[in-house]
């Protein structure tokens, strides 16, 4: 989420994200505010606080291509997701 919101500061596009249904815009302060409070419950020190930023309407987050991405780039989340049955 910090990388999403430093783009859209920058002005750079996060289009290719949206377009596949990896984040949802109007949310990424409040997917940043609890990813920031699981940091918090499992003892990581969080600083990185979201600064004033306008947001607007766009986006989905399809669940199912944020396994498939996930399985892609990650080798821990691709064995989590095999061991489910999830690919």
């Amino acid at each position: 989420m910090t990388m999403f919101l430093g783009c859209l500061r920058e002005g750079k596009s996060i289009k290719g994200y949206i377009d596949n249904g990896l984040v949802e815009v109007h949310n990424i302060i409040k997917r940043h505010d609890e990813l920031a409070e699981e940091m918090k419950n499992r003892g990581y020190n969080h600083k990185s606080p979201v600064k004033d930023i306008s947001l607007w309407e766009a986006g989905f987050v399809n669940s199912e291509q944020n396994i498939v991405e996930l399985h892609r780039r990650c080798p821990d989340c691709r064995e989590r997701i095999n061991k489910c049955g999830d690919t």
